[in-house]
């Protein structure tokens, strides 16, 4: 008796855990008309997003119910808020959001790095002999101690990998 009770509790505990979603559609258009494509559609303060198609159509499901302000953004248009309500088990038309041209001057990103060597011209691993690399005829490869800690190599099986012939 206690074990149909539980799987009928189970049963009605697994029905209510199924959360009443809804979802939200809408359309972006910039300001001379034409649809907004690849504009960056978010729920703020949620982690649901998604993107707008070539249409300037968009669609967030899954979406619990409540009070939503959608954020449209896109890199040369300015950023829109609207707000939106959600119901359980409807589908939520938000007005069209039209983005205007925004000619803002971005920062200056600055790209550097230290230029890791891994070949050296000179090799007393494995010539044994005091011989620049394109004098000597042989075909070796040296794998340095700094290549193996730039890739991360924690066992002799991926060190190996680097090794031609092998």
């Amino acid at each position: 008796m206690i074990k149909y009770f539980s799987i009928i509790a189970a049963a009605l505990i697994s029905l209510n855990s199924f959360a009443q979603t809804g979802t939200i559609k809408g359309t972006i258009k910039t300001s001379d008309g034409s649809p907004a494509e690849l504009v960056t559609v978010a729920l703020k303060g949620t982690t649901k997003g998604t993107t707008a198609n070539s249409k300037g159509a968009y669609e967030l499901r899954k979406v619990s119910p409540g009070n939503y302000t959608i954020i449209a953004l896109l890199v040369g248009l300015e950023t829109r808020e609207i707000n939106v309500e959600v119901k359980a088990n409807e589908t939520t038309i938000a007005p069209v959001i039209i983005l205007n041209q925004n000619s803002q001057q971005l920062k200056e990103v600055v790209v550097s790095s230290n230029g890791i060597k891994f070949t050296t011209k000179k090799s007393d691993y494995v010539a044994r002999m005091p011989l620049e690399n394109i004098e000597n005829p042989q075909v070796y490869n040296v794998i340095t101690s700094d290549l193996l800690e730039i890739q991360g190599t924690v066992d002799y099986k991926t060190a190996l990998t680097n090794a031609a012939g092998v």
